[in-house]
């Protein structure tokens, strides 16, 4: 399967998340799933409780086997929490489709 989820550039707060943070996330996923790729840059708007938030990020693409949805899922929750966000884009292709995960 190949899963995909999007990096905020900023953290709820509007501050900056480092490039260093960015790059310890991408070595971590590397590691945990044999590599990744960063496909660049994206802008995008999301609804969460009434709220429109705004947001620049960067995309994050992995592949590796089905049997491991629940630990890419849960890899993707981990990150979230690590960034202080509220709700994470995780998206599998060619498995079952694409959801907003609660980051609690």
């Amino acid at each position: 399967m190949k899963f995909i989820t999007l990096l905020p550039k900023a953290y709820n707060d509007g501050s900056e998340v480092s490039p260093q943070t960015v790059e310890e996330i991408v070595e971590a996923v590397s590691f945990q799933f044999g590599g990744c790729t960063v496909a660049g840059d994206a802008k995008g708007a999301w609804v969460h409780e009434g709220n429109l938030y705004r947001d620049e990020t960067i995309v994050l693409i992995c592949h590796c086997d089905n049997s491991r949805y629940t630990e890419a899922r849960d890899a993707v929750i981990a990150i979230g929490r690590k960034l202080n966000q509220l709700e994470m884009y995780f998206e599998v292709q060619d498995f079952d489709g694409a959801e907003n995960l609660k980051v609690e």
